[in-house]
């Protein structure tokens, strides 16, 4: 998976949230699967 794909899967989470309240455990599941590291927010 090429960076641009990775920000583009990021990009698309975070849009789909909008006006909505963010879901944490979500984004840090995917910026761990993405970065292929363990996230913490």
């Amino acid at each position: 998976m090429t960076l641009l794909e990775k920000t583009r899967s990021l990009n698309r989470l975070l849009q789909r949230s909008a006006g909505h309240p963010v879901d944490f455990d979500e984004i840090c599941r995917v910026l761990s699967e993405l970065s292929r590291a363990n996230v913490y927010v």
